[in-house]
């Protein structure tokens, strides 16, 4: 005779109890020792994903960004601790939240950031050139100043688009708070030329932004554009140099 419906075992309910019971007696069966270490491994492992939910993985330097992070065109944020020259600069990945404050702080000495900084390329512009022991080309001097005056000091974007041959990173710079990107603005001001070599990389809209900001500065003459559009590129004006270097070298 089967049991009535309002008399069955409720099995859910049952399985749980045993569950529950069997947890318990696995648990008092530890020793006092045992059971601490699981505390303390739980609460590590607890501690562990809160940091890196909070924190982040920082990117210490070039060396440490993989090539699966430039196939997916990483975001990076980072501070910018020094502009190196009109097309490239340092920066601090600081993932996370907090920093520039007393819990999380960003070395300012050069010593304490050696090998902790990644070195950005500046993607789709060529900045004009200043050789060491070389007449600086003309604008250079300013091409440096726009930049510095925009990013150094300044917490930026990066997406990473690939690694050139002097082991920088390229990337698109956006700046905060509206994204916009670094190396169209250059162009447009007339403080770098478009870079479009076999090796050239862009941001998200293409080269087409790019020539369109270049061709806007021609038009008005600004920066290196002042005197017109025959100018020595900074490609140019590379090779120039390093074929004088190389006929005083003979």
């Amino acid at each position: 005779m089967p049991w009535p419906p309002w008399s069955m075992p409720a099995e859910p309910t049952l399985r749980q109890d045993l569950t529950r019971t069997l947890r318990k007696e696995l648990w008092l069966d530890r020793t006092p020792g045992q059971q601490l270490a699981i505390q303390m491994a739980a609460v590590g492992a607890a501690s562990f994903v809160l940091k890196r939910l909070v924190f982040g993985r920082r990117i210490a330097n070039s060396d440490s960004v993989t090539p699966r992070m430039l196939r997916n065109k990483k975001l990076l944020r980072g501070y910018v601790t020094r502009v190196e020259d009109g097309d490239d600069f340092r920066l601090y990945h600081t993932p996370g939240f907090g920093w520039k404050s007393e819990f999380r702080t960003i070395p300012s000495e050069p010593e304490d950031l050696k090998d902790k900084t990644i070195h950005i390329r500046i993607a789709g512009i060529d900045a004009p050139e200043s050789l060491a022991g070389r007449e600086p080309q003309p604008g250079a001097i300013e091409s440096l100043a726009w930049l510095k005056k925009r990013v150094e000091g300044k917490f930026v974007e990066c997406q990473l688009l690939q690694r050139d041959q002097y082991g920088r990173i390229v990337a698109d710079v956006l700046l905060e708070p509206h994204r916009t990107s670094v190396g169209p603005m250059m162009l447009r001001a007339g403080r770098a030329v478009l870079y479009d070599q076999k090796d050239a990389v862009y941001g998200e809209d293409g080269v087409e932004q790019y020539k369109q900001a270049q061709e806007e500065a021609q038009r008005h003459k600004r920066g290196i554009w002042k005197n017109g559009t025959d100018i020595e590129t900074p490609a140019q004006y590379k090779r120039r140099v390093r074929g004088a270097q190389a006929k005083e070298e003979e």
